[in-house]
């Protein structure tokens, strides 16, 4: 699906992009905290990580929305749990490893995203575990979640890009809270829209 000449793969990745470069997080090389932390930030942004996703991948449009609604709601689910700029890349691999394994019926093993992600495999299964487990093992996103998510990343797109679109907003559309003030995108939905 195209909106305005921009992919879906765009959208995810311009407001993910957006909000990781508002953390102003630039945490020393230490211990790994979670199993998502790299010891060191990744050189790639998150854009051009989620473009090498989407060109080695294969997967459907819709893993990349389905990915990011998976990032929203561990992050409402698991206050203690921030994205910053050392685990952002390794966030958005495993959810959409999971959003593949769930929407896609036909898809690489863990071997070739690990590659593509550019860690280990036994990394990738740890960290495909512990974002299910995150998830409380809840990867089904019903229809009207998925399209309320779907509108507001087409309207954050245009409010971003100042063109006009009309397909996505409906008179009872709740406008974006996304303040990227915070270290999380939890505030891109209100908690009324997020199926607990």
């Amino acid at each position: 699906m195209k909106v305005s000449n921009v992919e879906l793969w765009e959208m995810v990745a311009q407001l993910l992009s957006q909000a990781v470069s508002n953390l102003h997080v630039h945490s020393p090389p230490t211990s790994p905290s979670t199993p998502f932390d790299a010891l060191r930030i990744p050189h790639i942004s998150v854009r051009d990580y989620i473009e090498r996703m989407r060109k080695y991948s294969g997967c459907s449009d819709s893993c990349y929305v389905l990915c990011f609604i998976y990032i929203d709601k561990l992050l409402l689910n698991n206050e203690s749990f921030g994205v910053s700029m050392r685990n952002a890349h390794r966030v958005i691999l495993a959810g959409l490893v999971l959003a593949i394994k769930y929407l896609d019926d036909i898809y690489a093993d863990n071997s070739v995203f690990a590659r593509i992600g550019g860690i280990s495999l036994n990394e990738l299964n740890i960290l495909e575990a512990e974002m299910i487990r995150l998830l409380n093992f809840d990867l089904h996103v019903g229809a009207e979640l998925y399209f309320q998510y779907l509108c507001k990343l087409h309207l954050h797109h245009q409010k971003l890009s100042e063109e006009t679109m009309t397909d996505c907003v409906e008179e009872n559309t709740k406008p974006i809270r996304y303040s990227g003030s915070v270290a999380s995108m939890k505030t891109f939905v209100s908690t009324e829209d997020v199926d607990n």
